[in-house]
């Protein structure tokens, strides 16, 4: 059964200073029960979660653009009832350290069905090779779908391209015309990354397979974030408010998202990747163009020719086509 989806886990200061307007420190005393010492401590601890909020003499503290903060129920209904049927476990966290690892430590659900978790801010969150994901709170989506499958589906290894092509299935929905994905599992926009998919996969060999998909993605990123990410990322970084006039709320686009990807599992358990591979073609950001295929310390330098019937890469190189499961496409966007 689905847990109740009650409000994100209490975060009281900052549910106080979501609306983006000045609060004085007498009044946030009042309403949280606490004395004016202790909320200018809670104050200053925010940067911890990558929020500034600013100090004016005469008008109190104020948050900037506020906070777009998740609802766990509008989350759920937006998902629609044949997901819901799906969810044995759902639950939605003010923060934790990762939602990918809550999954994987957890107790898998049945074949056939799915466990969710969301957090406004993860401690801990991870992309691919190790990198460390970073979101300040409720600047974007911090969201693992754990799926058990009966058994290993045809075409395993293209589950990744599925997941991607359920997330920009999701984003077109909602207004954005042009995500695009870079195999084997960025999220772009123009020049830039919008957001990622990490599988982990846990099972036995001829039994279920369990797997976690994290899907982090950028709605509303500060600053001070984009900056941090220059410094350390492969890819620029870019959000949904930078790529489309107004982002939807945040509930809405998980809720999309959470539907589409059950969906999109149930399809590839069944169907193995073929019923994607027409959609993947026209979201291929690496496709007719010069790429370098990074492999641990190799570099294969060829033109992009799409992905295989089970999602490998090809490249046309100078030795002719080769066929690559794992790695890290660059490319040039124009």
């Amino acid at each position: 059964m689905t847990r109740p989806p009650g409000p994100i886990d209490d975060h009281s200061l900052l549910h106080e200073l979501a609306d983006g307007e000045f609060h004085s420190g007498n009044r946030l005393a009042a309403r949280l029960g606490i004395s004016r010492t202790a909320v200018w401590k809670r104050i200053h601890a925010l940067s911890a979660l990558g929020l500034d909020v600013t100090a004016t003499p005469g008008h109190g503290y104020q948050l900037a653009g506020g906070l777009d903060l998740l609802d766990g129920a509008s989350v759920l209904e937006i998902a629609g009832a044949t997901a819901r049927t799906r969810l044995e476990h759902s639950e939605f966290l003010g923060c934790t350290d990762s939602t990918n690892k809550r999954l994987t430590a957890g107790s898998p659900p049945a074949p056939g069905f799915a466990h969710l978790c969301m957090a406004e801010f993860q401690t801990a969150g991870r992309g691919r090779r190790g990198r460390t994901w970073v979101a300040p709170y409720a600047s974007g989506l911090c969201l693992s779908l754990g799926w058990t499958f009966a058994a290993q589906p045809p075409e395993f290894s293209a589950l990744s391209l599925v997941a991607g092509v359920a997330v920009c299935t999701t984003l077109q929905q909602t207004g954005l015309d042009t995500p695009r994905l870079k195999w084997p599992n960025d999220i772009v926009c123009g020049n830039a990354k919008l957001g990622g998919v990490l599988i982990e996969i846990r099972g036995e060999a001829d039994g279920p397979v369990y797997v976690v998909a994290g899907i982090g993605l950028n709605v509303r990123l500060p600053e001070a974030a984009l900056r941090m990410l220059a410094e350390i990322a492969p890819l620029p970084a870019t959000d949904l408010a930078r790529c489309m006039e107004q982002p939807p709320e945040r509930s809405a686009i998980a809720g999309l998202m959470i539907r589409n990807l059950i969906a999109a599992f149930d399809t590839f358990g069944r169907e193995g990747f073929a019923p994607f591979a027409a959609k993947f073609k026209q979201l291929d950001a690496a496709a007719g163009r010069l790429v370098a295929l990074h492999c641990g310390d190799d570099i294969t330098e060829g033109m992009a020719a799409g992905v295989g019937h089970d999602g490998a890469l090809l490249l046309d190189t100078n030795q002719g086509r080769k066929r690559f499961y794992g790695g890290e496409v660059s490319l040039r966007f124009g």
